[in-house]
């Protein structure tokens, strides 16, 4: 079963240089 609360959102390659792709992970939660 998947963490029903896991979030994506769009962040710029600049911000985040270390992303593939368009979609990062938000920050995690106190369930992993």
């Amino acid at each position: 079963m998947g963490d029903f609360n896991a979030r994506t959102g769009q962040e710029q390659h600049q911000t985040m240089p270390k992303t593939v792709g368009p979609h990062t992970t938000d920050v995690t939660n106190e369930n992993g």
